[in-house]
């Protein structure tokens, strides 16, 4: 006979905050190359992208791992779905973030100057809302702990609002 823990099962969001902090360390590889970029240091990028590509690697086997895991009980803290949602939202940004900093090399090097104010304006938020966006996933264990309600939910409501924002405004600048 099942005990009731284990008809509960462990939580699923300490692997989910594994892997964006696996996600985050990609993010800030790909911030480190840009700014090799505004330094025009070549060698730097080539070495940068290269661990960018290990680091997304790493990534890729913490979803794999998580996806192997995932307990099928009836009682998960969260749709299973929506979970592995969650979990393949957070595995695009680490591939996106590997897959352009593979496209800077294959630029000429010429064509790789300093970028424009918009374009710096545009990133910068676009890492402002990743940034948020972990912090929520981050705050998961304690909306469990208060069953998603509460004044915790509230506030992760109101970060969860921000960042939408910060999304928008990242996607305004995209089309300036």
């Amino acid at each position: 006979m099942l005990t009731i823990a284990r008809l509960f099962g462990k939580s699923p969001f300490s692997p989910l905050q594994s892997h964006m902090k696996k996600v985050g360390s990609c993010i800030k590889k790909l911030t480190e190359i840009f700014q090799e970029i505004e330094n025009q240091n070549f060698e730097k990028i080539e070495a940068l992208v290269a661990e960018l590509s290990k680091l997304e690697h790493e990534a890729d086997l913490t979803k794999n791992d998580i996806r192997n895991h995932l307990p099928r009980s009836l009682f998960l803290p969260i749709d299973r779905g929506q979970f592995l949602e969650i979990l393949s939202i957070q595995d695009g940004i680490a591939d996106k973030a590997e897959e352009i900093g593979n496209l800077l090399l294959l630029c000429p090097r010429n064509s790789l100057k300093v970028f424009t104010p918009t374009f710096q304006e545009f990133f910068k938020k676009n890492l402002e809302t990743f940034w948020d966006t972990r912090q929520i996933i981050k705050e998961f264990d304690e909306l469990l702990e208060s069953s998603f309600g509460g004044a915790e939910a509230a506030k992760v409501k109101a970060m969860v609002d921000q960042t939408a924002y910060k999304e928008y405004q990242a996607e305004v600048l995209k089309t300036a």
